[in-house]
């Protein structure tokens, strides 16, 4: 029996029920010792009898022994305190690694985790560090998952060194980037590896000059963009976003007929300038997927249609077309179109003869309409 256990029986029936619940929240035996001490010692010392008048000065000699004394208890109860916080960190810190080593993403294999880990980098391109900072098992599998590593957001806020520590982690893997603001990293060094490039703008700093491997720009800038500059220095691009900025002919000539990536995938803006419909016409052989956003400008009429022979996917998102031009597109193997303008009154593309899906979204009418129109094809 604990000194604790033996002073019990001459506490009163409140203070035995907190004393054993005391017990119960897993403090060792020692401290609910103390703990019986100090409530026993407490309840037991003088106090005066009427609390109301003023002490004698016998009252007031007893008065600071008292709390003489309650002060020694309270700095021992606070120790208490600190030593009972303790051991429920350690206990925590027990319950935390025994569930680690139960948990069932320990049975997970090498190839399992670096696909996880894969896939964490497509969300988050930074995500790689703290995947490397878990436990050595993650970290060696993250230092050989490459592709983790081929991401790279880079702006004024990271330094060389961190660059080249995930080009180097990277290997030959190919590289997706992202260009913040005026800052420019030279990537003369990977630029045969960067696949997928997201810049502001293509800025005349940008180095190098040309991008042999990239296959998907986007720009998300406001500011133009010559259609020269994007066949000169991509001359392999296959999937291509300008939906925010407007092409144009650096010359200012129209009629510059200049080649253009053999696009598969486009997201283009128009413009007073027809840059983009000499775009349109230089890949239409080759587009599969069309995204047009704009407002007031089509192809006008005196332009014949463009084919898309193998175009599979059209979306317009536009505003009201102004009687300028409409979208004068002929789509022989289109299955989804996709419309978002206001108001609506008939579709902008008409050719939907081999159409399976369409869907259009109108102002104050709900998203999604599945429309079936003569020699439409079923799913």
């Amino acid at each position: 029996m604990t000194a604790g256990d033996a002073k019990l029986s001459e506490l009163t029936p409140n203070l035995q029920t907190g004393y054993i619940s005391y017990r119960k929240k897993g403090l060792c035996l020692h401290e609910v010792a103390l703990w019986g001490e100090t409530i026993l010692n407490s309840a037991s010392m003088w106090s005066p009898i009427d609390k109301s008048s003023l002490p004698t000065p016998e009252e007031r000699k007893k008065a600071k022994e008292v709390i003489d004394l309650l002060q020694k208890d309270l700095e021992n109860a606070m120790e208490s305190l600190v030593r009972a916080q303790l051991r429920v960190d350690i206990l925590r810190k027990d319950v935390e690694e025994r569930k680690a080593w139960v948990a069932p993403v320990r049975r997970l294999t090498f190839d399992a985790l670096s696909v996880v880990f894969d896939w964490c980098a497509d969300i988050e391109w930074d995500s790689a560090v703290r995947i490397a900072a878990v436990c050595r098992t993650w970290r060696s599998i993250v230092l050989d998952t490459p592709r983790a590593w081929s991401f790279a957001d880079l702006s004024s806020e990271i330094s060389d060194k961190e660059i080249k520590m995930f080009f180097e982690r990277s290997r030959e893997r190919p590289l997706h980037v992202h260009l913040r603001g005026p800052w420019l990293f030279d990537l003369t060094s990977v630029a045969h590896r960067v696949q997928s490039l997201a810049l502001d703008s293509i800025s005349p700093y940008l180095k190098p000059r040309v991008f042999p491997n990239l296959q998907r720009l986007s720009i998300s800038e406001d500011s133009g963009t010559s259609i020269t500059d994007v066949n000169t220095r991509f001359p392999n691009l296959l999937q291509l976003v300008t939906a925010k900025t407007k092409l144009y002919h650096r010359t200012g000539s129209v009629d510059t007929i200049i080649s253009f990536p053999q696009l598969e995938s486009w997201s283009l803006r128009t413009s007073r300038s027809l840059a983009w419909v000499d775009g349109l016409r230089s890949c239409q052989n080759t587009l599969v997927s069309l995204t047009i956003h704009g407002h007031s400008y089509g192809i006008p009429g005196e332009h014949p249609p463009i084919l898309l022979p193998v175009l599979n996917f059209l979306k317009l998102k536009t505003g009201h077309v102004s009687s300028r031009g409409q979208f004068n597109l002929k789509t022989p193997r289109l299955e989804s179109y996709e419309e978002e303008t206001d108001p609506f009154e008939a579709p902008l593309h008409p050719d939907v003869d081999s159409v399976m899906l369409m869907r259009f979204i109108v102002k104050g009418l709900p998203n999604l309409y599945v429309l079936m129109y003569p020699g439409l094809k079923r799913v």
